[in-house]
Parts: C-alpha cells; sequence; structure tokens
C-alpha cells in the first residue's frame, strides 16, 4: 500500500460490477477499478468476497459463474486481504 493514498474496502456487489453486465453504479465501480490499477487508492478485499461474489453468480447468472470466478481471480490477486493485516 502507498503511503497517503486512500484505502477502499470493497464488497462483493462492488467487484461483481467490474465483470457483469452494465448496471447502476457501474461507472462509479469502474472509476475505484482504474484508481487501483493507476496506483491512485488502495483497495482490500474481505477473505470472503470471492466466495461471496461467485456464490450471487450461481443463484443469478449460473453460465457466467467460471468466467467470473476467473476474471475476479486475476483483478483481485494484487489487493491484499483484511486478515492479512
Amino acid at each position: 500500500m502507498k503511503e497517503g493514498n486512500k484505502l477502499y474496502v470493497l464488497d462483493a456487489c462492488v467487484v461483481l460490477k467490474w465483470v457483469l453486465p452494465p448496471e447502476e453504479d457501474v461507472a462509479k465501480a469502474l472509476v475505484l477499478k482504474t484508481d487501483f490499477r493507476q496506483g491512485k487508492i488502495d483497495l482490500m478485499v474481505p477473505e470472503h468476497l470471492i466466495v461471496e461474489a461467485c456464490n450471487t453468480v450461481a443463484r443469478r447468472m449460473p453460465d457466467f459463474l467460471v468466467s467470473v470466478f476467473k476474471k475476479l481471480n486475476q483483478i483481485l490477486f494484487t489487493c491484499p486481504r483484511h486478515d492479512d493485516l
């Protein structure tokens, strides 16, 4: 984490906006993703975030489950987990 950066803790509904068809507030969620990739902010995720997100996708859009899981793992791999602090 960079000193002076704002730290945001993500939840499943935000990261699902990154990988699923557009829905409400997707622009705000994408700004967080872009700012993180550019090093402008720091992100932290709860340990269970990917499981929670995949559970939601499995119930609502099961055909997207594998692709969502892969995308989230790629995006969130560099985010520290809450339990790591």
